[in-house]
């Protein structure tokens, strides 16, 4: 017989969305994370772009946000663009703080949808950090 599971949060997915929030609800109750077969087995782990995060004193919030915006063809809210990477770097240290690893000096890509470099993989090489996935339970 199956038993059951109580919990306060039940978090699908164990890339780093799924895991920045079981981290967050875990300071008001008790997590469950529920993932596929092995818990790399990510979206994350296989991501091909960066955070759009302005972390270097070349780079700017609005070559982000154009990037993002070239990249996602129409297809992005400019005012949710604009909210996420006025807040990434910010993120980007509180995910350092609680014990993420993030890879580092990856070589620039392109996105296969725009062809073009964006700011938001290119700045891979030291301006913007690749969420790999979380060390924390």
């Amino acid at each position: 017989m199956t038993e059951a599971l109580d919990t306060d949060y039940l978090v699908i997915g164990s890339g780093i969305a799924g895991l920045n929030f079981a981290l967050l609800a875990a300071e008001h109750g008790r997590v469950v994370v529920v993932t596929k077969k092995k818990p790399a087995d990510t979206n994350t782990n296989w991501a091909q772009g960066g955070v759009a995060a302005v972390l270097a004193p070349d780079d700017s919030i609005e070559l982000h946000i154009q990037d993002t915006l070239t990249a996602g063809d129409g297809l992005c809210d400019r005012a949710v663009v604009e909210m996420c990477v006025s807040e990434g770097a910010a993120q980007v240290q509180r995910l350092l703080d609680v014990g993420v690893r993030l890879a580092r000096d990856q070589p620039a890509r392109s996105t296969s949808a725009a062809k073009v470099p964006t700011r938001a993989t290119a700045s891979c090489t030291g301006r913007t950090s690749r969420a790999a996935r979380s060390s924390a339970p």
